[in-house]
């Protein structure tokens, strides 16, 4: 149950809205296989400092590892 403080509810993935260029997920999940790197820009406060700080186009990173 909510409390007056708690945030609300994320929206599903599908209903996100999605920034030009950008791939979703879902899309392309089954072409990638395990040691594929995945490296993601941001437009966010955070993303942004990481990415002025440490010089980079990218803010984080992934690894797939399928089992």
């Amino acid at each position: 149950m909510a409390t007056k403080g708690d945030p609300p509810p994320a929206a599903p993935l599908a209903m996100m809205p999605q920034a030009p260029g950008a791939v979703r997920f879902e899309d392309v999940v089954d072409i990638f296989q395990t040691g594929d790197l995945l490296l993601f820009q941001g437009e966010n406060r955070i993303s942004v400092e990481i990415e002025l700080a440490t010089g980079s186009r990218f803010s984080h990173a992934a690894m797939i590892i399928r089992h």
